[in-house]
């Protein structure tokens, strides 16, 4: 190959790459529709797995905290394999020192026997729960 072509082809090159990253804001070709259905799909969990706790609950209802995060992606991971699990569990956000607190939850009536083996469940797939209420 002679040095006029390697020049030559070094010279379309970065100005290609020049072009990417210029137009294309760095960002990539799907980057905006990528980034749409990633909203998307966030909203969507979020209509799914955020409530008002207190509509949720009555004096008769326990709640265990499974977790909690400053990362509403973490939070809405962990309500999914929660609900993969057979749980149906619920996002309360809250703010604590000036930061966003997204804590994941379960909530049941009041059989002693079952909050103890919600608690060892969920011992046993790895989160670290507590009990925010106990039953009456």
């Amino acid at each position: 190959m002679s040095k006029e072509r390697a020049i030559g082809l070094i010279a379309i090159v970065l100005l290609l790459g020049l072009f990417w990253m210029n137009f294309l804001n760095y960002d990539g070709i799907e980057s905006e529709s990528y980034k749409k259905k990633q909203n998307e799909k966030i909203e969507s969990y979020q209509n799914r797995f955020f409530f008002d706790e207190e509509s949720l609950l009555d004096e008769r209802s326990w709640i265990i905290q499974v977790a909690a995060f400053e990362s509403i992606e973490k939070s809405l991971n962990t309500a999914r394999r929660l609900e993969e699990n057979g749980y149906k569990p619920y996002i309360s956000k809250r703010i604590i020192s000036n930061k966003n607190i997204y804590r994941v939850r379960v909530s049941g009536r009041d059989i002693e026997k079952e909050i103890k083996e919600e608690m060892s469940e969920l011992i046993k797939l790895g989160f670290e729960p507590s009990i925010i209420r106990d039953s009456p």
